[in-house]
């Protein structure tokens, strides 16, 4: 990314933890990019579930160019609010704020999330569902050969299924007839198995799990 950058770069924006892999990128390499002088915008919207002691907000005392964007749509569970929120410098907020419109958050949603934010028991059930689920289909997964299930700490798991001589839009299709809905994966580093499922009930999450093992396993 470093060695991809010329005079047109506006802007570099990292996903911590990472889409679609759920893993993190170390922390000294946040500060390589952030030295560059470019407006860097850390996307955590998944930070919740691996704790607020893997963010990047630290940076931000030193190194005004970085931004550090959150969302409730996640682990606080209120998508439907469309609600998120920026931690940057004074200087950045001022100036982002004076292009918005003046009603661009609704009343409620911005009542609705000041109590969620209070909610921390609430908040912390649900961290703590997710991870148990996401290592229970790992666990649950890892005994079908040339399956790759990629350790991940957000409410997805990236899964690779080429050396099980399976391609992820075939798998896709098989649970599509199922009534599973999984997230299709594109082609890359010369692989085509990958496939994307995302934490649901735990009902939901054992039938995915019973899917995947035969489809890999026709």
């Amino acid at each position: 990314m470093l060695a991809a950058i010329t005079p047109k770069t506006k802007a570099i924006v990292i996903a911590n933890p990472n889409n679609p892999t759920g893993n993190f990128m170390p922390a000294a390499d946040f500060v390589r990019i952030a030295e560059t002088g470019l407006p860097f915008v850390v996307d955590e919207a998944y930070i919740e579930y691996a704790g607020l002691g893997m963010s990047q907000v630290g940076l931000l005392k030193r190194y005004e160019n970085v931004m550090v964007t959150r969302t409730l749509s996640k682990a606080y569970g209120l998508a439907g609010l469309r609600f998120g929120y920026l931690l940057a410098s004074k200087a950045v907020i001022d100036t982002i704020a004076s292009t918005l419109i003046p009603w661009n958050v609704g009343t409620m949603p911005m009542w609705a999330a000041l109590a969620a934010f209070e909610d921390t028991e609430a908040l912390a059930e649900r961290v703590t569902f997710n991870n148990d689920q996401v290592r229970y289909i790992g666990e649950e997964l890892s005994e079908v050969e040339g399956l790759n299930v990629l350790p991940s700490q957000a409410n997805y798991i990236l899964m690779d299924a080429s050396d099980a001589g399976k391609k992820g839009g075939d798998m896709v299709e098989f649970a599509l007839k199922k009534g599973i809905i999984l997230r299709p994966q594109s082609a890359m580093y010369g692989r085509d198995g990958w496939f994307r499922i995302t934490i649901g009930s735990a009902e939901e999450n054992k039938m995915v799990v019973d899917v995947i093992k035969e489809f890999c396993a026709s």
